[in-house]
């Protein structure tokens, strides 16, 4: 018999196995291990959802940080550096600090042949390409309006400079990227620099430039994955084609 208004025996939790305390431990570790990486390359997460959901170079809160000082449309810094839009004032160092691992008398040619470098934090597809690539662009070298235009979002700016800069080097250089060597060396080895930077195995031109960048910047990888034509890039930019950049002349 029992009675109304008494109270009932709690039921006991079995103990955990030994496999399921094993598998709540695996479920912990990888969740630290998720929001570790996740921390360690925040940047780069935050870049590719701005491209997933339209935003990435095109508004002025993708590469503003708070706090950071900004700085007025058509400010100019060194003299051939403009800003476009609304870009922060540390960018411009952070660009220097770039432009100072090019080889000497480089950015004397630039500027001596009224070349300039904009960072814009408007659409550079849409406003300077002149060609509809379909996709935001991190930077651009516009041979016909003497211009390199860059995305000054902080997690590239470096990069992208100094692969445009590639660019510049490559035609004052005589494009040592059309040359039979590289074109030869392209060949065979564009698959596995593919599986190093796919952009940069888009065609000649951009594996040069890719190269320049990583050579300058002392980036690993693409050196394993296209030794041949890494060594005529370093040749190229170390002086092995005959040109003199401190004097500016072809000789």
């Amino acid at each position: 018999m029992s009675l109304r208004g008494g109270t009932r025996a709690k039921k006991e939790r079995r103990p955990y196995t030994r496999l399921e305390k094993g598998l709540l431990a695996f479920a912990a570790a990888c969740l630290i291990a998720a929001a570790v990486m996740f921390l360690n390359y925040w940047n780069a997460f935050s870049q590719m959802a701005r491209v997933w959901i339209g935003y990435y170079a095109d508004e002025a809160a993708a590469v503003i940080l708070p706090g950071a000082d900004v700085v007025e449309d058509g400010t100019a810094w060194s003299g051939y550096e403009l800003a476009e839009g609304d870009v922060r004032a540390a960018a411009f160092k952070e660009l220097d600090a770039a432009l100072a691992l090019l080889p000497q008398g480089v950015l004397d040619d630039f500027t001596a042949r009224g070349w300039k470098i904009v960072l814009t934090t408007h659409d550079i597809n849409a406003e300077h390409s002149g060609i509809d690539f379909g996709k935001e662009l991190a930077g651009l070298t516009s041979h016909v309006q003497k211009t390199v235009y860059l995305d000054p979002h902080p997690a590239q700016l470096a990069r992208s400079a100094l692969h445009e800069m590639g660019h510049y080097m490559d035609s004052r250089l005589g494009w040592p990227s059309q040359s039979p060597e590289f074109k030869e060396a392209f060949a065979a080895e564009r698959d596995s620099y593919a599986s190093f930077y796919e952009y940069g195995a888009t065609d000649e031109y951009e594996m040069f430039a890719s190269m320049c960048r990583d050579v300058l910047m002392g980036v690993r990888g693409g050196d394993k994955a296209a030794p041949r034509c890494t060594a005529l890039v370093e040749e190229a930019i170390q002086g092995g084609i005959p040109y003199d950049f401190t004097l500016g002349n072809a000789i």
